[in-house]
């Protein structure tokens, strides 16, 4: 075993920033606009305890979105949910501590949210896990893919609205951390909402309407076969006409995403979000430090210590001291 960690770790390559990288672009304001919202004057919440770890306690956090896009079984409405893992170890004090929130992968639970949750915690970061938003999670034309996309950002952007009110938050130094379609809402977000300072995007891809159409993920595949049986087309003619119609894809957005604060972490052998898709993204965003890890998609979970010290190294050297 120690071998097999051995080998793999000598079959990292490590891609630096573009030298060359001239910043962000500015996002043009009829685009902006489509990420704005108000704010209700009282939001209606509830919070509760539901786990307590060493080192940490976690809080799950409801209130109802500014902004509800998807309509589902005829409510008008959506709640974003929250768990804040809050380190509660006497060494940890009581200022405002930088914060780190943590994007769940699209299927299963969310052992690895918490997982990494707990993780940062215990390292003396404020850490959010933002819960799924289950509402048209099969999306069954572009228009409900476009709302889809959109939706998750103003989700995600009201979520950093309640950090900026919880006193042991530093809403001045948050970063974001995405793992798979974790790492492709944090690409988003990102490019969105500059209170975000840095990100850390593992196995992350541009191109949504490639992905869906040729990932060898079983649940895409899944809804893939369905759509094309019940279309009656070809994965060809499907990625014709996401790619026509798709508003919001990662790529996109990623010339808006400040490159310098970003670490990508790609695996070559990537055929779920595409290794060649990861590097799509890094090029559109203007070439952020890479770590290219020796492995698949699935395969990557042997490299957790590796993303766990590199995560907690990253948001440590970037959100120690950042101007707001």
């Amino acid at each position: 075993m120690l071998g097999a960690a051995v080998w793999l770790l000598t079959g990292c390559t490590t891609l630096p920033m573009n030298p060359d990288y001239a910043g962000p672009k500015a996002m043009p304001q009829e685009l902006a606009d489509q990420f704005a919202y108000t704010l209700p004057k009282v939001w209606t919440t509830g919070n509760e305890t539901v786990e307590r770890g060493w080192g940490y306690r976690v809080e799950r956090v409801r209130f109802r979105s500014a902004v509800t896009l998807i309509k589902d079984d005829g409510a008008d409405g959506h709640d974003v949910v929250l768990d804040y893992y809050e380190p509660t170890g006497w060494w940890r004090g009581d200022a405002p501590r930088p914060a780190i929130m943590v994007l769940p992968i699209l299927g299963g639970a969310y052992e690895a949210a918490k997982y990494f949750g707990g993780h940062f915690a215990r390292a003396g970061f404020a850490a959010v896990v933002v819960h799924k938003n289950d509402r048209n999670k099969d999306p069954d034309s572009i228009a409900d893919l476009n709302a889809t996309f959109r939706q998750m950002v103003l989700d995600h952007r009201q979520a950093l609205d309640w950090m900026a009110t919880e006193p042991g938050i530093d809403i001045d130094r948050v970063g974001v951390f995405g793992i798979s379609a974790g790492a492709i809402k944090g690409s988003l977000v990102y490019a969105v909402d500059p209170r975000l300072r840095a990100a850390l995007l593992a196995l992350p891809g541009g191109d949504i309407p490639y992905i869906l159409a040729y990932s060898n993920d079983p649940g895409v595949r899944r809804r893939r076969v369905s759509t094309l049986s019940r279309e009656d087309i070809t994965a060809e003619q499907l990625y014709a006409e996401l790619k026509a119609g798709f508003r919001y894809d990662p790529l996109d957005l990623a010339p808006y995403a400040d490159a310098r604060h970003v670490l990508m972490i790609l695996g070559e052998r990537d055929r779920v979000v595409f290794y060649k898709k990861g590097l799509e993204l890094r090029e559109a965003m203007g070439g952020p430090k890479t770590e290219v890890l020796p492995t698949g998609h699935y395969d990557s979970i042997v490299f957790t210590p590796f993303i766990q010290d590199q995560a907690v190294d990253f948001f440590r050297a970037e959100l120690a001291a950042r101007e707001p």
